[in-house]
């Protein structure tokens, strides 16, 4: 048994998958399945039950993560402060959050961060929120963005650390665009581009024109093609203000007497030690969002 198999095996725990592992390990799948396979030998238990296309800790498995984790969590974070201390800023930082926050949002903010210290690699995930709590839940990531009406397991800490005010955006040759300039008002009938029903932008819509029943033209996944069609003229649709000061050839304006706001948490796994490099940049995060 080797420190390294016990290092696979606390990656192959995190991701609950062999093949999301050996992606994260940069090996092949058999070659990290065959790694498991001789640590289940040499220790005669089996650490791993298969279901599906995944995998789930057995009792024993779960008993070894809770003894060797601590332990190569510890070794792992005294390394990287005592980098820290002697000026080594380098490493990766793991972030997954709803794709507005990570394309509008934090662009600028790792763009410079970046450049500063360009021995630090960033990972972004993009991700619907039940998917974002999950990679911090799995500890895949450092820390998730997620909104504010989700519901977080015990496991998790949420700090909120932004507000983000919904606005209309629109094509500025659509018919509906002085009205909503000049007045606030969407007209009645208005076609409508909305996320599907689930997410946390259409909730937030929703509840605000719960007296104002919309009319969706479309359901539409991705807050980039949501643009393109409203740029075409198919329809207005709702996004963070954020997001619509970087359109060209969109207008965007508040709705009156609509409280369209959505908030914005940052998401860790409680109790993991969190490395430097990544409270460094998270502390920059919080100055950043406070000052948007």
């Amino acid at each position: 048994m080797s420190d390294l198999q016990l290092r696979y095996f606390l990656v192959c725990a995190e991701e609950g998958s062999f093949t999301g592992a050996a992606d994260r390990l940069g090996l092949s799948q058999p070659a990290l399945s065959q790694q498991i396979r001789k640590l289940e030998q040499e220790m005669g238990i089996a650490l791993f039950t298969r279901i599906g296309r995944g995998i789930q800790l057995t009792a024993a498995g779960r008993q070894l993560w809770g003894k060797v984790y601590p332990l190569f969590s510890d070794v792992d974070q005294a390394i990287r402060e005592l980098q820290f201390q002697e000026g080594v800023i380098e490493g990766t930082i793991a972030i997954a959050g709803p794709h507005t926050a990570l394309s509008y949002l934090l662009t600028p903010l790792i763009s410079q961060h970046a450049s500063e210290h360009p021995d630090v690699r960033f990972q972004l995930h993009a991700r619907s929120s039940q998917e974002v709590i999950q990679l911090t839940y799995n500890r895949t990531v450092d820390f998730g963005l997620v909104h504010s009406t989700m519901v977080l397991p015990p496991e998790l800490d949420g700090e909120l650390i932004h507000d983000e005010k919904l606005v209309a955006i629109f094509a500025e040759s659509h018919p509906a665009a002085d009205h909503l300039q000049q007045n606030g008002e969407l007209p009645p009938n208005t076609p409508t581009l909305l996320f599907p029903k689930g997410y946390a932008l259409r909730r937030a819509v929703d509840a605000a024109f719960a007296d104002q029943p919309l009319n969706v033209a479309m359901e539409v996944e991705t807050v980039d093609a949501m643009l393109n069609l409203a740029r075409r003229g198919s329809g207005v649709c709702f996004a963070p203000r954020y997001v619509a000061e970087q359109q060209p050839g969109l207008a965007f304006a508040e709705v009156n007497n609509l409280d369209i706001t959505l908030s914005l948490m940052l998401v860790t796994r409680y109790g993991k030690a969190i490395q430097p490099i990544t409270q460094c940049f998270i502390d920059q995060l919080k100055s950043y969002c406070n000052r948007s």
